[in-house]
């Protein structure tokens, strides 16, 4: 027969008994697809219909990820650091306070 979805690729259902349509109609839909499921944001409840806004979902996904993931890294970094020379200068300060 012909495919409902004009080329698509159809399916086996969850229950293995009947076909349907992938929600996967094309490269940039599975691509947005991709990017959203890699990055773990959203949760499905709103979603862009367009290219446009897909593309401008992707924009904003890795901005988030440079705006935030990346200077985490730094922050932790110089945390640990400061942390390290805190600790070392308490422990001298304790070796001379017994030393008197």
């Amino acid at each position: 027969g012909r495919s409902p979805c004009g080329g698509c690729y159809i399916r086996p259902t969850h229950d293995g008994y009947g076909l349907e349509a992938s929600p996967f109609r094309n490269i940039p839909v599975s691509m947005y697809w991709v990017i959203v499921t890699m990055t773990t944001v959203g949760y499905g409840d709103f979603y862009p219909t367009s290219t446009i806004g897909r593309s401008v979902t992707i924009v904003v996904v890795y901005a988030g990820i440079l705006a935030i993931a990346l200077p985490i890294t730094v922050i932790g970094n110089n945390f640990t650091r400061n942390y390290e020379v805190h600790r070392v200068n308490t422990e001298r300060q304790r070796e001379r306070t017994q030393k008197l």
